[in-house]
């Protein structure tokens, strides 16, 4: 009724107690993920390394200077994306589409060869860790999950490759970020490992 075409939420919730954090895979948020399905609007997520309340990431663990940008976006998709596929979620909101942007994309297949290394190594043990999981990864991704990319993205052929998915992508600029450069599209357009097709779809 308010004409928006998303929600945006974030990757985790932080309260003032312990007990008032919250992972996406965290059953006292399906009342939000059924209204959005009931809706039939989707639920967009900007990756994000999970932050240190309060204080913010300056009272996290230690680290190297740059690896929050550098790594940290990647490694935290990987957690929202568990939270999503392996949680249980996407299966029991078959019909909630999702949106991880700024997430970038070249850590996917490792997640997918991650997931079904350990579905075929551990079989029953494996089906008594995620009781919710029914289908492959590349399944969910292909029915209900979205992806923002940068068209220099050096990893869209692995992700096609893997998922299936080409229509998963979503172009992003990543305007005003210093990874957006003018001319961009163009440069797309001229790259030789993705289909006239792929583009297109990516593109649109």
């Amino acid at each position: 009724e308010l004409g928006f075409p998303s929600v945006c939420i974030s990757a985790s919730a932080v309260g003032k107690r312990a007990e008032d954090y919250y992972i996406l895979a965290d059953e006292v948020l399906y009342p939000i993920w059924e209204e959005a399905q009931n809706l039939g609007v989707p639920i967009s997520i900007h990756s994000f390394p999970d932050p240190f309340i309060p204080g913010h990431e300056h009272n996290g663990p230690r680290r190297p200077a740059a690896m929050w940008d550098c790594i940290g976006f990647p490694t935290a998709s990987m957690n929202l994306f568990g939270n999503l596929v392996l949680g249980g979620v996407c299966e029991t909101f078959p019909d909630l589409k999702w949106g991880m942007f700024e997430c970038t994309i070249g850590w996917i297949p490792q997640v997918i060869h991650g997931i079904e290394e350990q579905r075929a190594n551990f079989g029953e043990y494996f089906n008594q860790w995620t009781p919710k999981l029914r289908l492959t990864p590349q399944e969910y991704i292909q029915r209900q999950m979205y992806f923002s990319v940068e068209v220099d993205d050096p990893f869209i052929r692995n992700f096609i490759e893997w998922t299936q998915a080409p229509n998963r992508l979503l172009y992003a600029s990543d305007y005003p970020h210093l990874e957006y450069h003018p001319g961009q599209v163009d440069v797309f357009l001229d790259r030789q490992d993705l289909s006239e097709e792929e583009k297109r779809l990516i593109l649109g």
